[in-house]
């Protein structure tokens, strides 16, 4: 929910900035040199930060389902080396092969 407010906050404050920075500027670039106003800049590039911060945040998300998967079929192996390792459902009995009775204490 924070980020929600967050965002619509950094929106709003360019909005502002953009709105009252309606003036020509010239970029100049290697040999180009550009004439755009202000606003067209300022929300460029917002726009394009935005938009390499969802192509980076996707990436990170594409990684981290990878590494989630990774994870559940190591689970999956060691709960079955588990199960393997487990005694048999029979390992209540003694070494004599008779199960041990209610209230009987082992002695020794």
């Amino acid at each position: 929910m924070y980020r929600l407010v967050l965002s619509m906050l950094i929106m709003l404050l360019v909005a502002i900035f953009s709105i009252q920075n309606k003036d020509i500027i010239s970029i100049a670039f290697l040999t180009w040199v550009f004439q755009v106003p202000a606003v067209l800049l300022v929300l460029g590039s917002v726009t394009l930060g935005a938009l390499l911060t969802g192509l980076l945040s996707t990436f990170r998300q594409f990684g981290l389902g990878r590494e989630i998967r990774g994870y559940q079929s190591k689970i999956r192996q060691l709960e079955k080396e588990l199960q393997e390792l487990k005694p048999p459902a029979d390992a209540g009995k003694e070494a004599g092969g008779e199960p041990k009775q209610a209230g009987e204490t082992a002695t020794l």
